[in-house]
């Protein structure tokens, strides 16, 4: 079988991540460490 081979977009909203980090360290604190996952909605 043939793998399906079709164009792939992604769009990630810079701003909104950074956003989301200043979030999240208001309320984790400074001297904990953050890490970020992408993932997708397969279609």
């Amino acid at each position: 079988m043939e793998p399906i081979l079709r164009d792939t977009i992604i769009e990630i909203d810079l701003d909104r991540i950074a956003h989301n980090v200043t979030k999240i360290r208001e309320m984790v604190g400074k001297n904990v460490a953050v890490a970020a996952v992408v993932k997708t909605n397969q279609v």
